[in-house]
């Protein structure tokens, strides 16, 4: 099953965008923050990909994804970035992201947007 990792801050977005991305048959592992992410890998398997927003607590989203990076030693895990920030695209570009959805988003534009940055992950892994 494909594990999606998804840091948003907003309890009641976090909750509903994962409840829709399990029903769309995806594992998902969902945090309030950075921190919180970045400790479950160090204790769990990495995810497929990675759905985060740019406006979390305790660490940055450039500190969090270097991180990541750092910690799953993977720079082919896509990351699909989901902001209200109106320089989302500049933000998506810095952090090297597959793609970016500015909030609100169409759910099934992003359910897309997973797979065909999930196929194209895979495509490049092979």
């Amino acid at each position: 099953m494909t594990k999606i990792m998804l840091i948003e801050d907003d309890f009641d977005n976090r909750e509903l965008l994962a409840e829709c991305l399990r029903l769309e048959g995806y594992e998902v592992v969902a945090f309030e923050n950075g921190k919180e992410a970045l400790d479950h890998l160090n204790k769990n398997a990495y995810p497929d990909m990675l759905l985060m927003d740019l406006s979390f607590p305790i660490i940055t989203a450039e500190d969090f994804v270097e991180s990541f990076r750092a910690q799953t030693g993977k720079d082919t895990i896509p990351i699909v970035i989901l902001s209200g920030k109106p320089d989302i695209k500049t933000f998506a570009g810095k952090l090297k992201a597959y793609s970016f959805l500015p909030k609100p988003y169409d759910l099934y534009k992003l359910y897309s947007e997973i797979s065909t940055a999930l196929s194209l992950s895979a495509e490049s892994a092979a």
